[in-house]
């Protein structure tokens, strides 16, 4: 009878890289106590709640730094999940072994004011200057600002789960913008489920590109076909067999890349057929536009009982134009008028913007600058989209 200790023993071969490659994770949950050691400034102030680690910077600058030595997997990306009572930009702190001790990497993060917790994902080898064995990580707080850090969490893909994003990420399609009427990015590689979703997040995209790669192995080839033909003669079968491998290749690649190019294309027309010609008017969403033009179609009435109005739109985008095109003859002032004209204004209708807050006052601010106010806000799109309404005369400056 065949022994089967030979056959164990080489499925236990084959399945130890898999199992030395499988994904790692090392969470720190601040609910429960405070995981490690930190180091904290002597301008900081730093107490463990029920609800996590709340951090707060009053007087200056301050940073808190914590060692990851006793990490036992190099981190490839990393979690945030924060409480932030206002929006706050912080700063994610870390050290390269290689570097001087007290030189710290810098990379600004932004904490939304929103009701609960927020989760920041971070793909770490997106930046050249990151090293995955840092031996310390922290974080920087500007003055008078402050957040809860609930929990950390570091984590180390297999490999498997990095194949398969990379596989994925070639089939990830940017969404629709204004420049991919003449230009596509085309397939970009992540080389973890975090990079492949974050992929087209920002421009230009951070990834290796495919285009580049294919175009690395079809050079060199073409270049040997090119000496085997004039080393060996044109009609000879080297050449010929040469030739049509790299024909094959060429034309599998142009096949491959047309494909998804036209893919890409056939998923905006399945975007813009699902979120604005299946949605009812108020609810529809077109590209770029998001609801646009539903909040304009809705608030030109109120806009237009005045000789002017006040309108504040997302940065680069022509929203201001579409608005002054809507209301034509009447003329929409942005906050870069001179105050005295703003100062007339009744209405201000705001879209897309964050920063844009109204004060205990109920005056309306763009970040910290003053628009107009006291006032109301007559009708709300939105988180960051409303229809404002000065009631009163204006007190700040």
């Amino acid at each position: 009878m065949m022994s089967l200790r030979p056959i164990a023993l080489g499925i236990i071969l084959l399945l130890s890289p898999t199992v030395s490659s499988a994904k790692q994770v090392t969470v720190l949950d601040f609910r429960q106590g405070i995981p490690g050691i930190w180091e904290q400034g002597p301008c900081l102030s730093a107490q463990q709640t029920p609800e996590g680690f709340a951090l707060a910077a009053t007087t200056e600058r301050c940073s808190i730094l914590h060692t990851t030595r006793d990490l036992r997997h190099p981190i490839e990306t990393l979690s945030l999940t924060v409480i932030s009572p206002a929006r706050t930009e912080i700063v994610f702190l870390w050290h390269r072994r290689d570097a001087p001790r007290g030189h710290m990497v810098e990379l600004p993060l932004v904490l939304q004011s929103i009701d609960g917790p927020q989760t920041i994902v971070l793909n770490l080898p997106r930046y050249p200057q990151w090293d995955p064995t840092t031996d310390r990580i922290g974080f920087a707080l500007p003055k008078n600002s402050s957040f809860i850090l609930q929990n950390i969490t570091f984590t180390r893909w297999s490999l498997w789960e990095k194949a398969a994003a990379a596989f994925r990420s070639f089939w990830t399609f940017d969404t629709f913008r204004p420049y991919a009427i003449n230009f596509l990015w085309g397939p970009i590689i992540g080389w973890n489920p975090v990079w492949q979703e974050q992929l087209f997040t920002s421009i230009p995209p951070v990834g290796w590109s495919v285009s580049r790669v294919f175009l690395s192995l079809l050079l060199p080839l073409g270049v040997l076909c090119l000496f085997f033909c004039f080393r060996r003669g044109w009609k000879t079968s080297t050449c010929r067999s040469a030739s049509v491998l790299f024909g094959t290749m060429f034309v599998g690649f142009w096949l491959l890349f047309d494909v998804r190019m036209g893919l890409e294309l056939l998923s905006y027309v399945k975007t813009d057929w699902e979120t604005f010609l299946l949605k009812p008017p108020s609810e529809r969403r077109f590209r770029v536009f998001e609801n646009f033009n539903a909040i304009a179609e809705e608030s030109i009435p109120l806009l237009i009982t005045s000789p002017k109005y006040g309108f504040v739109g997302p940065r680069g985008a022509p929203f201001g134009s579409l608005m002054r095109y809507f209301t034509y003859p009447i003329r929409p002032l942005s906050p870069s008028d001179p105050e005295e004209q703003r100062s007339r204004l009744r209405h201000w209708l705001v879209a897309f913007r964050d920063d844009a807050r109204i004060s205990p006052r109920g005056e309306l601010f763009l970040g910290d600058i003053f628009l107009a106010g006291p006032g109301i806000i007559v009708q709300r799109f939105g988180k960051d989209a409303f229809l404002f309404e000065v009631t009163g005369s204006a007190t700040s400056p």
